[in-house]
């Protein structure tokens, strides 16, 4: 018994002693391990810079395609806005009317919006870097969307209220904005913002991912020279087939924002319907057709729209010295 414990004895204390022998060696080696290595702070360093720097130029970008898509294209979205109200799917004198109706809330609110949109998306973009590109793709507009239609959405409102309502032509923003408020609530600014953030997200994926396609495919085959134009030109196609698929949606959307009045005869509009239900309304009321109500001037605002937004984009991108491009 005793032979065996100074066995044991000894060689706990020989174990021991080898690791007080290979401690000055391990605790560098481990020191090292925990400091970060130059290559690895500059990693750091750059990916940080190249998320602001995205972020600042997306800013810059978003906030000039959204002025420009706002100043010129609002008279054409007056006029599909006002075929996609209830019963109101022929052209009239009235369609055309005061094309400009509703024009001062989105300039105040939805450039700005739009701006963050393109920074949070771009700086997103790096972010997640090394990433499978189409769930870049749908991460990046997902996350963007929902600070945008949180901003937008009040003024998204008011514009199409504005645009619809000839009783609210005359009243300003900030007087309508006050009438939501007394009449619904504060939450009545919100009316139709799940359908919006609903709309814009599928929008935006196809968009994206079509121009994205559209890029790798047609670009490299063809010089640099007008490159912004070109991109434009691919702008409008993408734009185009994403605004074709997804109607159904703008028209719900359009519904839950048009004010229901007490002499109206319809179930489609106001903010009380869920998607689902306002869309199977809108085919039981009016069928099918309706869904696809200013599909016209929609597809033709989606041409011009898409050479503004990818055309300014990249544009303002670059002179902001922002890389082509991280968000799109």
């Amino acid at each position: 018994l005793t032979l065996k414990s100074s066995s044991t004895s000894f060689s706990s204390v020989t174990k021991n002693r080898r690791a007080a022998l290979w401690f000055p060696i391990a605790a560098p080696l481990a020191a090292a391990a925990a400091v970060p290595t130059e290559k690895e702070t500059n990693f750091v360093s750059n990916r940080q810079q190249t998320t602001q720097s995205e972020f600042i130029s997306g800013l810059a970008g978003g906030a000039a395609q959204r002025l420009s898509k706002d100043i010129v294209l609002h008279p054409i979205d007056t006029v599909k806005t006002r075929l996609q109200r209830a019963g109101s799917r022929r052209l009239t004198r009235r369609i055309f009317a005061d094309p400009f109706d509703g024009i001062l809330a989105p300039l105040l609110i939805g450039v700005p919006a739009g701006a963050l949109f393109f920074g949070v998306k771009d700086a997103t973009a790096v972010l997640c870097k090394g990433f499978n590109e189409d769930l870049v793709e749908f991460t990046t507009v997902a996350v963007a969307n929902g600070p945008y239609w949180f901003i937008r959405s009040p003024t998204e409102l008011i514009k199409v209220r504005q645009q619809l309502d000839g009783t609210t032509i005359n009243m300003t923003g900030i007087t309508l904005a006050k009438d939501i408020i007394q009449k619904e609530g504060l939450s009545g600014l919100y009316v139709g913002a799940i359908e919006s953030y609903a709309y814009a997200l599928p929008t935006d994926l196809v968009k994206f991912y079509v121009y994205r396609k559209l890029k790798k495919s047609s670009l490299p085959l063809t010089s640099t020279k007008n490159l912004v134009a070109k991109k434009a030109i691919l702008g409008s196609i993408a734009s185009a087939s994403a605004q074709l698929v997804t109607t159904p949606l703008d028209v719900v959307r359009t519904r839950a924002m048009e004010k229901r009045t007490p002499q109206s005869t319809t179930t489609t509009t106001g903010g009380d319907l869920s998607i689902p239900e306002r869309t199977l309304a809108i085919i039981r009321e009016e069928g099918v057709g309706a869904l696809w109500s200013g599909i016209s001037p929609r597809l033709l605002r989606a041409l011009v729209s898409g050479g503004l937004q990818f055309g300014s984009y990249e544009f303002t991108k670059k002179a902001f010295g922002g890389p082509s491009t991280a968000a799109l």
